[in-house]
C-alpha cells in the first residue's frame, strides 16, 4: 500500500510516476518452497528492466518468524551450484582453444556437497537470525543501489499487540542500522500510526492531515 499511497500523493505531480513492483506476502525469508518472493535475489533483476530516479522499499511485516535451518542448507546447495556453473562456464571459455581431451577433464567438477538436512530452527530475535537476517538486507540494499539512484527504505508502522508492536520495533533497528551503514536513506514512519501515548491507533492524519482510518480490521495492513 505504500506505493498506492506514493501514487495518491503526487497524483496532482504528472511528471512524477510510481512503478509497483509490489508482491504481498514476501520479505527476506522465503515462507513456502515455490511462489514467493525473497527481495534479496531479485530485486536487482527487477530494477534491470526499470530507468527509476528514485527506489523506495518497505517489507518485513511477515519476517516475524523462526529461520529454518533446512531452508539456509537448500540455499547453500543453490548457490554453490550456481558458483560451480559459473566456474564451469568460466573454464570452458579459457580452455576453447585447447583439445577435446582437455575441455573433456577441465569441465568434469564435482557435485557441491550436500548439506545434512536438519531439522532444527533459528529462532526470531536471536544473534544468529539477526546476523542471518542482517546480510539479507545488506544483499537487498546492495541491489536497491545498482541502479546508482538514491534509495529509500521505509520503517514498519506500529502493529496492533504488544509482541507485534516490539517485534516491528526490533525490526526497524536492524532496518536503521543496515541502511545507515550502506549510506541509503532510512524513513522512520512510526509517529504517523500511533497515538498521543505512542500506542498502536487504527486512525491518524492523511498526508493532508485529516483524520482518516488508516489501519486495517487486522491491526497490521493499511486501509
Amino acid at each position: 500500500w505504500l506505493a498506492y499511497g506514493l501514487e495518491d500523493a503526487f497524483s496532482d505531480s504528472p511528471e512524477i510516476g510510481i512503478v509497483r513492483k509490489n508482491k504481498i506476502h514476501s520479505g527476506l525469508l522465503r515462507y513456502e518452497a515455490k511462489g514467493d518472493l525473497d527481495w534479496w535475489h531479485v530485486a536487482r533483476d527487477l530494477l534491470a528492466q526499470e530507468k527509476p530516479n528514485y527506489v523506495i522499499m518497505m517489507l518485513g511485516v511477515g519476517d516475524r518468524q523462526n529461520i529454518r535451518e533446512r531452508d539456509l542448507a537448500k540455499e547453500a546447495d543453490k548457490n554453490a551450484k550456481d558458483e560451480q556453473d559459473k566456474k564451469n562456464a568460466d573454464q570452458k571459455e579459457q580452455k576453447k582453444d585447447q583439445s577435446d581431451e582437455q575441455d573433456q577433464s577441465t569441465m568434469l567438477a564435482p557435485e557441491p556437497q550436500r548439506s545434512k538436512s536438519l531439522n532444527g530452527t533459528i529462532e526470531f530475535r536471536s544473534d544468529k537470525w539477526a546476523e542471518i537476517y542482517s546480510k539479507r538486507i545488506d544483499d537487498t540494499i546492495a541491489a536497491l543501489k545498482s541502479k546508482g539512484v538514491p534509495v529509500f527504505w521505509v520503517g514498519l508502522p506500529s502493529i496492533r499487540g504488544t509482541k507485534s508492536t516490539a517485534d516491528a520495533v526490533y525490526l526497524n533497528d536492524l532496518y536503521r542500522a543496515r541502511a545507515e551503514r550502506a549510506g541509503v536513506n532510512y524513513i522512520d514512519v512510526w509517529d504517523g500510526f500511533v497515538d498521543e501515548a505512542g500506542k498502536y491507533s487504527n486512525f491518524g492524519p492523511d498526508y493532508e492531515g485529516q483524520m482518516r482510518r488508516l489501519r486495517s480490521n487486522d491491526g497490521v495492513y493499511f486501509t
